[in-house]
């Protein structure tokens, strides 16, 4: 009788073994898995450098009357969070958050369905790589307002503003780098639009400064 117990423990404990080490190898990623989670560790920390370059061209200018930076301490890759997008269909859905965020009295159907389409076409997928992610950015600004003088003398700054605006953007991989595609703010209600400045740098758009 005890031999019969024994022998039954033995079953039941290798049952459970069994039961732990299918469940492990079940949670575990599959190679590729690895080797795209292992290369976007490198990936995000270019997509980052392609970001920093990308946004500060578009919020870092100035117009007679206005002048936008950053402030010198403040780095944009300490401020990026990146998600990197599984699949193809992963990919659409977020483009067409950020398609459906511009204006279209701003610029044209057309034009937006023209420029996203080739977006598309310059997606592919990898099994190797996240050829695609979406990046939240949270963007400190200084604004001064700038006040002429006159002729060649340079301008006075009359008032100074502090802004944090909350940025999203949309990259994939071209030609093996990582290239922004699109980029948008959020709203306080947590709404994408498209600003005036991702429409001069991603389409033919002119603003109109009152």
């Amino acid at each position: 009788m005890a031999e019969i117990t024994i022998k039954k423990a033995g079953i039941i404990y290798i049952a459970i073994v069994l039961v732990i080490l299918t469940g492990y190898y079940v949670s575990l990623s599959s190679q590729d898995e690895f080797l795209r989670d292992n290369r976007w560790i490198s990936d995000k920390a270019a997509l980052n450098l392609v970001l920093e370059n990308e946004v500060t061209l578009m919020y870092t200018y100035q117009y007679p009357e206005i002048r936008q930076k950053l402030p010198t301490e403040y780095r944009i890759g300490n401020n990026t969070t990146s998600i990197p997008l599984d699949d193809e269909q992963a990919f659409l859905d977020s483009l067409d958050e950020f398609k459906e965020s511009i204006d279209i009295t701003k610029i044209s159907q057309e034009e937006i369905d023209a420029y996203f389409d080739g977006v598309v076409e310059k997606y592919y997928y990898d099994e190797f790589q996240y050829t695609a992610a979406v990046t939240t950015i949270d963007l400190e600004l200084i604004i001064e307002h700038l006040t002429q003088l006159g002729p060649n003398i340079p301008p006075i700054v009359s008032e100074t503003e502090n802004v944090t605006v909350r940025l999203h953007a949309l990259s994939i991989v071209q030609n093996n780098i990582w290239k922004v595609k699109f980029l948008v703010e959020e709203d306080l209600d947590g709404n994408y639009y498209a600003a005036d400045e991702a429409l001069m740098r991603y389409f033919d758009y002119e603003p109109v400064f009152e």
